[in-house]
């Protein structure tokens, strides 16, 4: 077994992976892409009327918006970051949100995959910190590196915090290069004497 040679808790916060939600949502927005493409080929400048052509036009470009751009610039704008300390959700296009847990306060890490979630690779993670708050990261992509990812953060915060308290890892492992006290061998030395 390995032993870490310095302390977790000691080391600097480093990002381990940033990712945004999987290219599958938008595929919504492609359709609505295409239909636009085929609209406007099929519809515009065929109307004798110029405000007709017009009309047209601008429900297509409405409808381009809507449906597209601001579904894209929104997945864009989404980005998740998971570091040695925190996990970090930014989002919003106008207004922007970013919610943050701490990795110390994360309870359990929970996946849920729908069909069609397998198909692609996708899923969500649910990270419960206390009975009735959690946080849902929504169509992760690679879930299964990215919740091993979790657990193993949560996992070393944890060892941290035993060692911190105890002086030993989880399970009851003596930390490396700590001098244990053995009853035995302060007897002997004080006989000796």
């Amino acid at each position: 077994m390995a032993y870490e040679s310095t302390e977790y808790i000691d080391e600097p916060e480093r990002i381990i992976v940033r990712f945004r939600r999987h290219g599958a949502v938008l595929t919504g927005p492609l359709l609505v892409l295409l239909i636009c493409a085929v609209l406007a080929g099929a519809f515009i400048g065929k109307f004798a009327a110029a405000w007709a052509n017009l009309l047209v036009a601008s429900g297509i470009a409405l409808l381009l918006i809507v449906g597209f751009v601001v579904p894209f610039f929104k997945w864009f704008a989404g980005r998740t970051t998971i570091t040695t300390r925190r996990v970090i959700v930014r989002g919003g296009v106008f207004t922007r949100t970013r919610e943050e847990i701490s990795i110390v306060q994360v309870r359990t890490v929970a996946s849920r995959r729908s069909p069609l979630q397998r198909l692609v690779g996708a899923g969500d993670i649910d990270l419960t910190v206390t009975d009735s708050d959690a946080m849902r990261l929504i169509n992760v992509p690679g879930i299964a590196a990215i919740s091993e990812v979790l657990q193993e953060q949560i996992e070393k915060h944890y060892n941290a915090q035993a060692r911190t308290q105890t002086g030993y890892y989880a399970g009851g492992v003596p930390q490396p290069n700590v001098p244990q006290a053995d009853a035995g061998s302060s007897f002997v030395a004080r006989r000796r004497s």
